[in-house]
This record gives C-alpha cells, structure tokens and sequence, in this order.
C-alpha cells in the first residue's frame, strides 16, 4: 500500500491497496475526505508505490511484481477550485486549533 499526495491540488491525495486498487480523495470534501473517482483495478498483485507527475494529471502506480501502470486524470480531478482551496483552509485551520 502507499500514498500519494497531489503536487497540482493541495486536498487530492491518492492511495493503494493490497488488492491493486487505487483511490483518489479530497481530504476538503464538504462532509469530510471524499472519492474523486471510483476506485479503479490497475494491478492483480499489490500496489506498492504511487508518484504523480508535476502536473498533477497523471499518477503512476508500481506493484509488487515489477509492473507499472500511468493513470490519466480529468483536467477537473488534478486542480481545485476556490471553494475547495477554501475548505482545506478551515480543515488545516481547525487541525492547528487542536493542536494548542
């Protein structure tokens, strides 16, 4: 398993499964952490590691018998929008609050 943050969209992380699924999230849902996407079947063996390219639209994911697959994410799924920007604000904010 792994984990992944987006260098294009601060609240976009992605992560890996035992069962080679990768996710893609918002940690600034409106509720909470939400899906961007399904949950998509890239490998039949354990993905191990994930990397996406400076761009933020593509995310590279390498399992444990060597192989790697690039998947291409939606122009809309790789960059926020305010309202996002602003709820990662209010989350980062409240997570600071705790922490005194």
């Amino acid at each position: 398993a792994a984990v992944a943050w987006s260098p294009s969209r601060a609240a976009l992380l992605a992560t890996c499964t035992a069962a080679g699924r990768v996710h893609v999230w918002t940690v600034a849902g409106i509720r909470g952490p939400e899906a961007v996407a399904p949950p998509t079947a890239v490998a039949e063996a354990p993905c191990t590691s994930l990397a996406f390219a400076a761009d933020g639209r593509r995310l590279a994911v390498g399992d444990a018998r060597g192989r790697c697959s690039v998947l291409a994410l939606s122009e809309s799924a790789a960059h926020a929008d305010a309202a996002e920007d602003a709820r990662l604000d209010e989350v980062l904010g409240g997570l600071a609050d705790k922490s005194q």
